[in-house]
C-alpha cells in the first residue's frame, strides 16, 4: 500500500473509531443519529416513557449501566482484544515489509557484486 493511501485509510479509521463519519446528503448520517440517540438519558425522550407507560413495562426491566461507556465488561474486552490483535498484525506486517526489503537489496548488491567478478 503506498504512502498516501496508508494514510488515508488510517485517517478514516480514527474518525470512524471517534464517531466523525461523514453524515449522507440527507443530513442522517449513523454517527449523528447514534450520538444523538445515546447522549439523550430516557428522562428526556418522551416517548420512551410513553411506551413503557402503555405496554405496562416494569422499572425493574429498564437497562442498567455497567461496564465501560455503557458497554458490557465481555463487549469491551472482546473490542479490546480485536484493536490490539488488528495493531499487531499491522506491526508483524510492516515488520515482514522492511525486513524484505532489506533482503531483496542484499541480494541484488550481492548479484551486482558477482557479476563484476566473472
Amino acid at each position: 500500500m503506498r504512502k498516501p493511501a496508508a494514510a488515508s485509510f488510517l485517517i478514516l479509521f480514527f474518525l470512524f473509531l471517534h464517531g466523525f463519519v461523514p453524515a449522507s446528503d440527507d443530513g442522517s448520517g449513523w454517527a449523528r443519529s447514534h450520538s444523538e440517540a445515546s447522549a439523550a438519558p430516557e428522562r428526556d425522550r418522551p416517548d420512551i416513557e410513553w411506551f413503557k407507560k402503555e405496554m405496562g413495562i416494569s422499572p425493574k426491566y429498564a437497562e442498567q449501566e455497567s461496564g465501560v461507556m455503557g458497554l458490557s465488561w465481555v463487549h469491551f474486552l472482546t473490542m479490546v482484544f480485536l484493536v490490539l490483535s488488528f495493531l499487531v498484525a499491522l506491526i508483524a506486517l510492516i515488520l515482514r515489509y522492511r525486513r524484505t526489503k532489506e533482503l531483496l537489496g542484499l541480494i541484488l548488491k550481492e548479484g551486482s557484486q558477482n557479476d563484476d567478478k566473472g
